[in-house]
């Protein structure tokens, strides 16, 4: 099932977990609740790296310019 498989992601992630037996559910409720916030994404937000390039330049910005990091 689609939404079991989309749990099973958030469980590996370490933000979830998968209970498909009622029986344990007061059990999953409580596991759940001591599970640690997971650390921020470290991901780059292209938004953010554009609007740098903007506001630092002192002449328009070429696609290159952009492509490159503001070279």
């Amino acid at each position: 099932d689609d939404q079991v498989a989309r749990c099973k992601i958030a469980e590996q992630e370490g933000w979830g977990l998968v209970n498909i037996e009622e029986s344990k559910i007061s059990t999953c409720i409580d596991s759940l609740l001591e599970l640690s916030p997971a650390k921020p994404s470290q991901s780059v937000n292209g938004t953010h790296e554009v609007s740098k390039l903007v506001l630092n330049s002192s002449k328009p910005l070429s696609k290159g310019a952009i492509k490159n990091g503001g070279d």
